[in-house]
C-alpha cells in the first residue's frame, strides 16, 4: 500500500480542488459498527428490542423489523434516531479526512444519512442524496411536499420514554403526523415514497454547482467506502465525470472493492485497505513531506470558461440542433399563461369578473356552460396571439443561431408561432390552437384565425351565437381547437422528422437548445434528458431565468445561462453572427 499511498498523497497536494464522494464504508472505518452488526455499543443500547427482534442485527435491520405495532417502532425509531444524533464516532476519522482536505476547495456527496459529516463539516460543503435520518416527511409525499424537523419530536418521545420501565411503546399522541395534512409522519431516508423536493433538490445542485465552477481544473474525484450497492450514486458518476474532465484523477479507497473503469485507469489510484488506516498513512506522510507540487497530468490546463464561451463552443460546432422551448419561451414573446396582468384583463376582463378567473390558463380550462361562451375565451386568445403575428426579434436571434442547419424545434407551446415565423420543423407535444377539428379523426383540420378574427368583430356589435362558431366543413360539427381537444394527437409526420434527426446525428455533437422550459417539465424536459443519457456526444444548452438543476452525470457537458432569456439569446446570435477571427 506504501507506494498507492505516496500517490494519494501527491494527487491530494497537486489538485485544485476535491469532491468527495462518501458511503457506508466511511462510517465503518471510524469505528462505528452498530448498523449492521450486533456490536457490543449496539447491544448496550437495544439489548431489550435485540431480545424481542433477534434477526435486527443492527440499528440499521432494525429499521426494518417487523414491528408488532406503530407504536412499538417509533419507539425504536425514537431511540435510534437519538442514538445517531449523539453517539460519537469511536475514530476521528472524520477530523482526520478533514485536516488533510481543508486546505482547498473542498465538497462532500453523501448517501450516508446518519448527519455525521454535519458534525464536522458545514452543511453547504455537504450534498446528503439519500435522504437523511434529521428529518421527517410526509407517508403520502404526493399531497405534502414538506420537510419536518425530526428532532424535537424525538426529544418528546426520549422523555417519555426515559420514565417508563417498558421503552418499546410509544402511546399514539407522541407518534408524529404532519402539521398539514394530519397523515403520519416517516424518516426522510430512501424508500418507496422518498421525498425528492426541494431539499433533495437543492442537495443536488450544491454538487453540480461546484463541479461547474472546478470542472476545468485539476479536479479529484477523491471516493470513500462506496460499496456494490448502490453505485448509481456516486461511484459510476466519478467514473464519467473523470472522463469527461481533462484534468481530473479519481481515487478509490475501499478494503474490499477498490476499483475504477478500463477507461480511467491512467489517472486513478487505487488503494485496497481500511478508509481511516489509510487516511492517517497519507496524514502521516504529508507531515514529514509538506511540500510537493508534482503534477500528475502532463495536459495543459484548461482555461476555465464562462458558460456564454462554453455554449458558443457548443453551437458553433453542432452539425444540428434539436431545439425545445416551453412556457418561458412564450413569456419572452409576450404571452403568459400565468400571469393575472394587465394584457390578461385587458383581453379577458369581462369573463375574469364573471367568472372569477385568474389566469388565461384557468380561463382556457374553466368548464363553462356553453360552447359559445368558450368560444368568447378561445377567440379572444387565438385572434391575439396568433391571427396578427409577426416574426419576433427573438425569433429571428433563433433563426440566427440555427444558421441553415437540420434542425427540429420541440414544444409544448400552443401559439403555433414557430411555424408561422417559418420554422417548420416542428413536433408540437400539446398540439396547438391555431387549427381545428370535430370529433372524427378522418375529417379535416381547419385553419382558425380568420373565425377568431370574425367572432372578435362581431363581439363588438352583438353577442355570439351558436350559429357565429366555427364548423367542420364535412360533418358540420362545431369546431375545438386542437389543443383543447379530449385527446390530441402529436403529428406523426412531424414526430418521424424528429427521430430522423436524432437517428442521423446519434454519434455527432449536436446540441440541445432549451429556451424556457421548466425544470419538472414531463413533455419535453425528461424526454430530453433521457436522449443526452443515450447520446453521449450531444451537448447541452441551457437558457432560463432560473434554471433548474442539471442531473449530475449531464454535467459536463452542459452550459447554463441564466437571466433573461431575450437578452441572452440575442448576445448568443450576435457573437455567431461574427466572423470566427472577431470572436
Amino acid at each position: 500500500m506504501k507506494n498507492e499511498i505516496e500517490q494519494l498523497k501527491d494527487v491530494l497536494l497537486d489538485s485544485d480542488a476535491i469532491l468527495i464522494g462518501a458511503g457506508s464504508g466511511m462510517s465503518a472505518a471510524a469505528g462505528m459498527d452498530w448498523w449492521y452488526q450486533a456490536s457490543p455499543v449496539y447491544k448496550q443500547h437495544f439489548g431489550d428490542f435485540y431480545a424481542r427482534h433477534p434477526e435486527a442485527t443492527g440499528i440499521f435491520k432494525g429499521f426494518y423489523a417487523r414491528f408488532t405495532s406503530e407504536n412499538e417502532r417509533w419507539a425504536y425509531l425514537v431511540r435510534m434516531l437519538d442514538f445517531i444524533y449523539h453517539q460519537p464516532p469511536v475514530k476521528n476519522t472524520y477530523q482526520v479526512l478533514k485536516d488533510l482536505i481543508q486546505d482547498r476547495p473542498y465538497h462532500i456527496l453523501t448517501t450516508n444519512q446518519d448527519a455525521m459529516f454535519n458534525r464536522y463539516f458545514a452543511d453547504e460543503q455537504i450534498s446528503t442524496i439519500q435522504g437523511d435520518w434529521r428529518f421527517l416527511q410526509s407517508s403520502a409525499p404526493q399531497i405534502d411536499d414538506q420537510l419536518y424537523d425530526a428532532r424535537p419530536f424525538v426529544k418528546r418521545g426520549m422523555e417519555y420514554l426515559a420514565q417508563q420501565e417498558d421503552k418499546l411503546y410509544l402511546p399514539d399522541d407522541l407518534i408524529p403526523h404532519s402539521p398539514t395534512t394530519g397523515l403520519p409522519l416517516t424518516p426522510w431516508v430512501r424508500s418507496p415514497e422518498f421525498l425528492e423536493g426541494r431539499r433533495f433538490k437543492q442537495e443536488h445542485e450544491k454538487t453540480r454547482q461546484f463541479i461547474n465552477r472546478f470542472g476545468n481544473q485539476k479536479l479529484l474525484f477523491f471516493e470513500l467506502g462506496v460499496g456494490r450497492m448502490t453505485p448509481m450514486f456516486i461511484q459510476e458518476p466519478f467514473w464519467q465525470l473523470t472522463s469527461q474532465l481533462p484534468l481530473a484523477r479519481y481515487v478509490n479507497i475501499n478494503p474490499q472493492d477498490a476499483m475504477t473503469h478500463t477507461q480511467i485507469a491512467s489517472r486513478s489510484v487505487l488503494i485496497d485497505a481500511d478508509v481511516d488506516q489509510a487516511l492517517r498513512a497519507v496524514q502521516k506522510l504529508k507531515s514529514q513531506n509538506p511540500v510537493s507540487h508534482q503534477s500528475y497530468l502532463k495536459t495543459p490546463r484548461v482555461p476555465k470558461q464562462e458558460p456564454e464561451q462554453q455554449a458558443l463552443g457548443m453551437l458553433e460546432q453542432a452539425p444540428a440542433l434539436l431545439i425545445t422551448a416551453a412556457n418561458g419561451f412564450s413569456i419572452s414573446e409576450g404571452f403568459n399563461w400565468f400571469a393575472s396582468d394587465a394584457v390578461f384583463h385587458d383581453l379577458l376582463g369581462d369573463l375574469v369578473d364573471q367568472y372569477g378567473l385568474h389566469n388565461m390558463l384557468e380561463a382556457v380550462q374553466y368548464p363553462y356552460q356553453s360552447k359559445v361562451v368558450q368560444w368568447r375565451v378561445w377567440a379572444r386568445i387565438i385572434n391575439r396571439y396568433s391571427s396578427h403575428y409577426h416574426t419576433s426579434p427573438l425569433m429571428e436571434n433563433l433563426r440566427q443561431i440555427i444558421k441553415g442547419r437540420p434542425y427540429y424545434i420541440w414544444t409544448t407551446n400552443p401559439e403555433h408561432h414557430f411555424n408561422l415565423a417559418g420554422l417548420d420543423h416542428v413536433v408540437e407535444n400539446e398540439a396547438n390552437w391555431v387549427y381545428g377539428s370535430c370529433q372524427t379523426p378522418d375529417h379535416p383540420h381547419v385553419d382558425l384565425r380568420a373565425a377568431a378574427r370574425l367572432m372578435v368583430g362581431l363581439e363588438q356589435e352583438r353577442e355570439l351565437t351558436e350559429a357565429d362558431l366555427p364548423r367542420c366543413t364535412t360533418c358540420g360539427e362545431v369546431l375545438t381547437p386542437l389543443m383543447f381537444a379530449p385527446k390530441p394527437q402529436l403529428d406523426s409526420q412531424q414526430v418521424a422528422g424528429l427521430n430522423k434527426l436524432v437517428r442521423a446525428h446519434a454519434d455527432q455533437p449536436l446540441a440541445v437548445l432549451e429556451l424556457g422550459v421548466g425544470d419538472q417539465n414531463p413533455l419535453v424536459k425528461k424526454p430530453v434528458e433521457s436522449l443526452l443519457r443515450q447520446f453521449s456526444e450531444w451537448n447541452y444548452v441551457v437558457l432560463n431565468q432560473k434554471p433548474g438543476p442539471v442531473p449530475f452525470n449531464l454535467q459536463p457537458r452542459t452550459a447554463v445561462i441564466q437571466g433573461d432569456l431575450k437578452t441572452n439569446l440575442a448576445q448568443l446570435a450576435r457573437l455567431m453572427a461574427r466572423p470566427s477571427k472577431a470572436r
